[in-house]
């Protein structure tokens, strides 16, 4: 269940990215507030993650 964590976490912070790059500076507020909303559920998933996959291993993914 932790590498489902982990890739959800990846696709989070790819949505978080690309929202971050639509805020233009945070400018858009609909797309500042998505991309702290991803980023918030990205390190979410990724502490839970952290419960069943190794540390190294999962900075390395």
């Amino acid at each position: 269940m932790g590498y489902i964590y982990l890739a959800l976490a990846i696709v989070l912070e790819l949505c978080g990215t690309t929202c971050m790059k639509l805020s233009d500076g945070f400018e858009h507020k609909p797309f500042a507030i998505a991309t702290l909303t991803f980023y918030g559920f990205c390190f979410y998933f990724f502490a839970l993650s952290l419960k069943s996959v190794q540390l190294n291993i999962a900075y390395a993914t």
